[in-house]
């Protein structure tokens, strides 16, 4: 499953505050290694563990990584719709080798 940065975020900073990550893993329904994964992906990066600590530039980082994560989704979904149904261009926009393949395709 695919968290927010945000959401992370604020498991991150109820762990600092004291609260065991045995109950956070059963509240959230959480692997028991996710919070030391996020806890070290963080770290790597130098970025702060509560949002209030972020600089701007840690911000902007974590939005554009959680963007990345979204479209590289959204282009294997994209992959597997095109393995499931093929790929049909638009005739307007067809080349020609594009129109031979369609053909034979068609004829299998």
């Amino acid at each position: 499953m695919i968290y927010s940065d945000d959401f992370k975020m604020k498991v991150l900073a109820r762990k600092r505050n004291g609260e065991k990550v045995s109950a956070l893993n059963r509240e959230f329904k959480l692997g028991k290694n996710t919070i030391a994964c996020w806890e070290k992906e963080y770290a790597e990066f130098g970025i702060a563990v509560t949002e209030g600590q972020m600089t701007e530039t840690q911000k902007k980082y974590q939005e554009i990584k959680s963007r990345i994560k979204f479209l590289e989704m959204e282009n294997d979904i994209l992959k597997k719709q095109i393995e499931l149904f093929g790929y049909n261009p638009s005739p307007g926009n067809s080349s020609k080798k594009e129109e031979a393949l369609t053909k034979k395709q068609e004829r299998k």
